[in-house]
């Protein structure tokens, strides 16, 4: 999550790893803007699976939940070089309460990126159902009207050859 998270803010910036900590190896989501786009069809694409959906909104969940208190505990920030602590983005890090609504905002953010983009993939699946279910309809509705005429056609011509149609 926090390559997703880093990579939906567009450019790397020391601000964002910072905010968007990460332990080990940094993906390669893309160059500049790619990564948004890159992102955005990836996650469209797992939230058209109920399993990657489901996974993906859990991940984003406790990962935003970690962020929050990892940014927003004065404990866990008191113990932290200062090189690492986010102090919120340039010209928003006037005081401590500045900073906490930076944090509160950005995270928020990408979380609502990640919720929107797995329900526009939810979302498409349905609509694709949807469709599906309508086309076997109207396949069977076709088959249903050319036999129901035939069959009228049919009776019609019996009835007139028997001579009970005037």
């Amino acid at each position: 999550m926090p390559d997703i998270f880093r990579g939906l803010e567009g450019s790397p910036s020391p601000t964002t790893e910072r905010l968007y900590p990460i332990a080990g190896e940094v993906a390669n989501l893309g160059d500049d803007g790619a990564s948004e786009r890159n992102l955005s069809r990836f996650l469209i694409s797992v939230g058209q699976d109920p399993t990657g959906y489901k996974e993906i909104i859990v991940g984003q969940q406790n990962y935003a939940d970690t962020l929050y208190r990892y940014h927003l505990d004065p404990e866990i920030q008191a113990q932290l070089p200062e090189a690492q602590r986010f102090e919120g983005t340039p010209g928003n890090a006037d005081d401590a309460e500045d900073r906490a609504e930076d944090v509160v905002k950005r995270i928020t953010r990408q979380t609502g990126y990640v919720n929107g983009a797995l329900t526009i993939g939810r979302q498409e699946t349905l609509i694709n159902e949807g469709l599906e279910h309508d086309a076997e309809f109207g396949t069977g509705m076709k088959r249903v009207s050319t036999w129901g005429y035939a069959g009228g056609a049919t009776a019609t011509g019996v009835a007139l050859a028997v001579g009970k149609v005037q």
